[in-house]
């Protein structure tokens, strides 16, 4: 098995969403499937497009390195509290 176990992640994920859709129908695979497709052009009708989508990538990308910013800062405070630590126990 491999180590990167995103490929069962995702299978578990689409076994998730097939088991809801089943659900919701009543356990009719056809009623299931069209309530799929609606929910999914539900989801296209809302995705932001043209210059919106662009602020909106735009918006994502600069929260994205805000937070690997914090992330490496905490992680680099952490790694010289660790030194300091094993400074002072040798």
């Amino acid at each position: 098995m491999s180590k990167n176990p995103t490929a069962l992640y995702l299978g578990i994920a689409a076994l998730g969403a097939g088991g809801y859709y089943m659900y919701r129908a009543g356990g009719d695979p056809k009623v299931a499937k069209e309530e799929m497709r609606h929910d999914a052009h539900l989801a296209r009708l809302k995705a932001p497009t043209g210059d919106q989508a662009e602020k909106a990538g735009e918006k994502a990308a600069y929260e994205t390195r805000l937070n690997v910013d914090e992330a490496i800062d905490t992680a680099s405070k952490d790694a010289k509290d660790s030194m300091n630590r094993l400074e002072k126990i040798g």
